[in-house]
């Protein structure tokens, strides 16, 4: 599996390059055809704000990566009519980078404002863009690309909810609206006037309608655009600059951001608004450059005046809070990434040993039609199972015993100890249940165990002294469930050539304290002490 992704961003690009290389729906389109025509992509998502435009592709299987990415990131240009020298201005993250710059961008740990929220809800956008444009050629999009994208969501979500990466302002209006719910009781009906019908005031009004306050009262010099104001913000009535201090009487925060050159709001026209207020608390946030309010206001009674060196400060303050935060965040990130691959894996095993079982049944169909034949021309039943279960077996291991071979000719140890204790626990398992099935007949009921061909261990593959010892220490073995059955003349194949007496004492001490001999290739148990 493959992934790459190339973009631009506010870091690389000025405004206006990053209007060059922004997508519209034709463009994303476009691109989506073009990285589908020259199999370059099983699947693709085009981010596209004012802050980056960004291409992640995903492909099953590539030969070569440096290659297919180049053909990709030529793809963009193309749909972008930029000159290769234009690439300085984009960066190229391949594979696990990749799948990191993804799950960074949704958290808001690479947006121009950190820990911004929108970005999250812009991935989904282009996700449902990307979806409906395979649903319309009939393609299906990939599960595992469907998995990454949903563990993306499900990383930003936690990282959102486990750390503080959003919930300090790092906007003067925002800031201003924070202070603002902090300092004044939660009361739907506070009067709330904004002056001037300007954007900062637009974006601090979606702030407080976002929060349930809805009595806003725009006054502006031009009605017309304190009209537009509130079209566009939905709520709130609008007023001339002649009605100023009507306006302002009864209120409880007013927030101010004209293009003045001299102050809207002086003391005058606040102490008289006071005054008729009873002198009642009233915060009022001077967010224009230069000043809309006369600084001398704060000695009136009742007046809290902000302005925007106070919010810069406190903005800066919260910026910082938020990269802190970003250690907390990568952890997280790290955690989702991890399991998203793992799952990968699990999913590619999966189908190999699909394919693997799929390979030895047709084999046992093949040499089964191949015994019934034998049978059918009256060959002996005997030798027909005998050729049949040899050739059944060396079936089964000859592409086990190959990469066996290729693992001890690589000195791969690590695989080969694997392999070892999967074999010393696959004796162990088989041990307990020949045991345990032989323990079960009658012939054996109420009656030592003989010696020799008749002891119930005596075909099996030699098994380790430790594993033995420790099948019993762990009440693993059957012994412990025929408690009428005594270990006396019990033989079985241990490799106890290399093995001292200390070992052969710790059989001694788990198998009810039965003494025990040591030949060559077996133990065989005496009477107890």
């Amino acid at each position: 599996m493959s992934y790459f992704i190339i973009g631009s961003n506010y870091e690389l690009a000025d405004t206006s390059f990053s209007s060059k290389v922004a997508f519209s729906n034709e463009k994303m389109t476009q691109l989506h055809h073009e990285l589908l025509a020259h199999g370059l992509a099983d699947c693709a998502l085009i981010i596209s704000t004012c802050n980056r435009s960004e291409v992640f592709v995903y492909k099953r299987s590539v030969t070569n990566v440096s290659e297919w990415s180049a053909q990709i990131s030529n793809a963009v240009l193309k749909i972008h009519n930029l000159r290769y020298i234009d690439l300085n201005k984009f960066y190229a993250k391949v594979d696990l980078e990749a799948i990191k710059h993804l799950f960074k961008v949704a958290c808001g740990l690479d947006s121009l404002i950190l820990g911004e929220p929108q970005i999250t809800g812009q991935i989904k956008d282009a996700m449902t863009f990307t979806e409906k444009f395979y649903q319309t050629g009939g393609i299906k999009v990939p599960s595992e690309f469907h998995r990454l994208i949903d563990e993306t969501f499900a990383c930003a979500k936690e990282v959102r909810t486990k750390t503080t990466i959003g919930k300090y302002a790092v906007s003067i209006a925002y800031m201003a609206c924070q202070i603002a719910r902090r300092e004044l009781p939660k009361d739907t009906s506070t009067k709330i006037v904004l002056v001037g019908a300007s954007q900062t005031n637009l974006l601090l009004a979606r702030h407080l309608v976002r929060n349930g306050l809805t009595d806003i009262n725009i006054v502006n010099r031009s009605l017309d655009n304190a009209k537009s104001f509130v079209e566009e913000l939905g709520a709130g009535s609008y007023y001339s600059l002649n009605d100023l201090k009507e306006v302002l009487t009864g209120s409880a925060l007013v927030f101010s951001s004209t293009s003045s050159d001299s102050f809207i709001l002086d003391y005058d026209l606040i102490n008289a608004c006071q005054q008729a207020n009873g002198y009642k608390t009233c915060l009022y946030f001077d967010l224009a450059i230069p000043n809309d309010i006369d600084p001398a206001i704060q000695n009136i009674s009742g007046v809290r005046l902000f302005n925007r060196d106070n919010l810069q400060h406190m903005v800066e303050e919260n910026k910082h809070k938020r990269v802190l935060a970003v250690d907390d965040s990568l952890p997280i990130i790290n955690k989702y990434i991890n399991r998203y691959q793992e799952q990968n894996r699990i999913l590619q095993g999966n189908d190999i040993i699909v394919e693997y079982r799929n390979l030895v049944n047709q084999h046992r169909v093949n040499l089964l039609n191949e015994a019934k034949n034998a049978l059918q021309r009256g060959e002996d039943l005997e030798n027909v199972l005998e050729t049949f279960s040899t050739a059944l077996t060396n079936k089964i291991l000859h592409t086990p015993t190959l990469i066996m071979a290729s693992f001890i000719k690589n000195g791969q140890t690590c695989e080969l100890n694997t392999i070892q204790d999967f074999i010393d626990r696959n004796d162990r398992e088989s041990f307990s249940e020949v045991l345990e099935d032989t323990l079960n007949k009658d012939i054996f009921k109420n009656r030592c165990c003989k010696e020799g061909t008749n002891s119930p261990c005596c075909n099996l593959s030699p098994v380790k002294v430790d594993n033995f010892v420790d099948m019993f220490s762990t009440n693993k073995c059957p012994f412990q469930n025929h408690q009428d059955i005594s270990l006396h003349g019990l033989v079985v194949p241990m490799d106890v050539d290399y093995y001292a007496n200390q070992e052969l004492n710790q059989l001694v001490q788990v198998c009810d304290d039965h003494l025990v001999e040591s030949q060559v290739g077996k133990v065989i148990f005496k009477e107890k002490k």
